[in-house]
């Protein structure tokens, strides 16, 4: 892989920023483990959608006031390199990163809140700014919702309205959405989602994300890693989980501008 080039544009922080999120949780992580719960798993692959739908989990309470440390590895046409980010989330509030290059060069700072975006490029020392709606132009709106962690760690449910059809392989279900536009890859001992795939109506793949690795947090399966594929945006982004601090004493969410920071804004 090649280095990272240090001048790169909005887009590649903002997808940075889109990779940082998906490992968010907050608890100490032990072994891995795959926990069997809920029905038998002698019962696969005889197991109506109503039940597995039943038996995916939601989103651990607790787990609300987070810091992360990750490495992501970014694949893209404007960032080809490795990062460490360094992110303070308030679930359903907001979220602070630092963003930092080889040899600990600090490269950008992003801040979301509920109504707005911000990311502080501190190597062009210019802050580009805009509000939460107008932000989704540039990144998946799913990312910029207020439930996103749930999201980003396969903390979801297919919406029960919709008529699924099951499929299986040895040891997977695999739930298409009519016109097959959205798959749900499940394992059924840990009733955990692995993979989700988008699709557009001609059937080209747009988006894929895979939960792997997973470990045992205080009960609660999450995966240490995540590897997130956009092939419209020629991106891939791969996050490894660092370490993990519940309740972080300082909780930083300050972007901390120099006096002569340039400011710019992406909303029209």
């Amino acid at each position: 892989m090649n280095p990272v080039r240090y001048q790169v544009p909005i887009r590649s922080f903002q997808m940075l920023m889109l990779g940082i999120v998906i490992l968010l949780s907050g608890c100490k992580v032990t072994d891995s483990s795959r926990s069997q719960s809920g029905p038998s798993a002698d019962a696969f692959p005889n197991h109506s959608v109503q039940i597995i739908l039943n038996q995916l989990p939601t989103f651990p309470e607790d787990l609300d006031r987070v810091q992360i440390e990750a490495k992501i590895a970014v694949a893209s046409p404007e960032l080809d390199g490795q990062i460490t980010a360094l992110v303070n989330i308030k679930q359903n509030d907001s979220l602070y990163a630092s963003i930092k290059f080889p040899l600990g060069i600090e490269g950008a700072r992003v801040l979301i809140t509920k109504d707005s975006a911000f990311t502080y490029d501190r190597l062009q020392n210019t802050v580009f700014r805009a509000t939460r709606e107008h932000m989704k132009a540039v990144l998946p709106g799913a990312f910029l919702e207020l439930d996103m962690l749930e999201t980003l760690l396969g903390f979801v449910s297919p919406p029960p309205e919709i008529p699924w059809r099951k499929e299986n392989d040895e040891n997977r279900y695999y739930l298409y959405a009519p016109g097959d536009n959205v798959r749900y890859t499940i394992d059924p001992l840990a009733w955990r989602i692995e993979q989700i795939q988008y699709r557009n109506p001609d059937g080209t793949v747009v988006e894929q994300r895979w939960y792997q690795d997973f470990k045992n947090v205080e009960g609660v399966q999450i995966p240490s890693r995540v590897i997130l594929v956009q092939a419209e945006e020629s991106t891939r982004l791969l996050i490894t989980l660092q370490n993990l601090t519940k309740n972080p004493s300082p909780f930083r969410f300050d972007l901390n501008v120099r006096a002569d920071t340039k400011w710019k804004d992406l909303t029209p």
